[in-house]
């Protein structure tokens, strides 16, 4: 409690100091629809391998989300590394056919190829009968299934800070034509609901499972080519994720590994209709746990022994923005 105190307070100074410098300030507003898709890829027992597709369909995601943005510039000097320099205070709002979640974060531009931010969220799922989708429940380990929690009576709510370097190519070598980008990110963020995952019990969110009250990392590595036309972006994202240590899940997850490490390798077109207009098209290769063949005919993953990564063709993401 006492370092997210400390933390709020230094995102008080920054603020402080971007009203005291502030040479300009700006808004916009945004409008974000994501897609994907999932085909089926049956789970195969034993050492690392890769599983193929299996069936045409797993599942859909669907989500939107508009946006608020204002911006206060704090450039320190006319030098290109600090001119930039601003405080952004960003609200969103998540909305999907099976939850709802507001946020709010800040983030702090000190020098162009660094951004740090924080932010929270807080939301509530419900259950989305026409495909029998939860967007929030709580494991049961008698049944070896996830009870849906209706509506409120249970609330979603997520805190982080995060750290993202990026680096632009162009920026010694001049040229719109020389932009290789690179951008990797870490935040450490915790997760959690108000009522079904006491005493490290799981719980589900948004149709997604094995999650706990606990704190958690991601990491983003992004290596892109950038370019003057429409078919503006080409690259691979890198993504990592897991939780940092065991004890966020009750004992008897043990076996189960919580602290597997999800590598995700997703080569990704942005296409730019326009400067306010984007469509990002992203195909995601991911691993997941591979457990022993004497325990994989369990109920549930949470129930089976891990023994090594398994890989797989996770989904076809589709994601559209447009700002103005």
């Amino acid at each position: 409690m006492k370092k997210k105190i400390i933390l709020l307070f230094i995102i008080c100074c920054f603020y402080l100091v971007a009203q005291n410098n502030t040479d300009k300030t700006d808004t916009s507003f945004a409008f974000g629809a994501d897609f994907a898709y999932y085909p089926k890829s049956d789970k195969i027992p034993g050492s690392s391998h890769f599983a193929p597709i299996s069936g045409p369909f797993n599942g859909l995601e669907f989500r939107v989300v508009p946006s608020y943005a204002y911006t206060i510039f704090t450039p320190f000097s006319s030098n290109s590394l600090v001119s930039g320099n601003n405080v952004k205070i960003k609200t969103a709002l998540e909305l999907s056919p099976v939850s709802l979640c507001p946020s709010v974060s800040v983030s702090f531009t000190p020098i162009a190829f660094l951004v740090v931010t924080t932010g929270v969220k807080i939301g509530s799922g419900w259950t989305f009968t026409p495909m029998n989708i939860d967007g929030m429940g709580s494991y049961d380990s008698l049944t070896h299934s996830y009870d849906a929690l209706s509506p409120f009576s249970s609330l979603y709510h997520s805190i982080w800070f995060e750290g993202l370097f990026q680096f632009d190519l162009a920026a010694l070598i001049p040229g719109e034509w020389n932009h290789v980008v690179f951008a990797a990110s870490y935040k450490p963020f915790y997760e959690g609901i108000t009522k079904g995952g006491e005493n490290g019990n799981p719980w589900l969110w948004q149709g997604a499972g094995e999650n706990a009250n606990a704190w958690q990392y991601y990491s983003n590595i992004i290596l892109a080519y950038q370019m003057p036309l429409v078919v503006q972006t080409v690259g691979v994202q890198t993504e990592l994720e897991s939780f940092y240590n065991t004890d966020c899940f009750a004992s008897q997850y043990a076996s189960w590994n919580p602290t597997f490490t999800t590598i995700s390798i997703n080569p990704l077109v942005n296409l730019q209709f326009s400067k306010n207009q984007n469509l990002i098209i992203q195909l995601g290769f991911s691993s997941r746990r591979s457990f022993t063949e004497s325990s994989s005919s369990a109920e549930n993953d949470l129930e089976k022994v891990y023994e090594s990564r398994e890989w797989y063709f996770k989904r076809l993401a589709l994601s559209y923005s447009f700002s103005f």
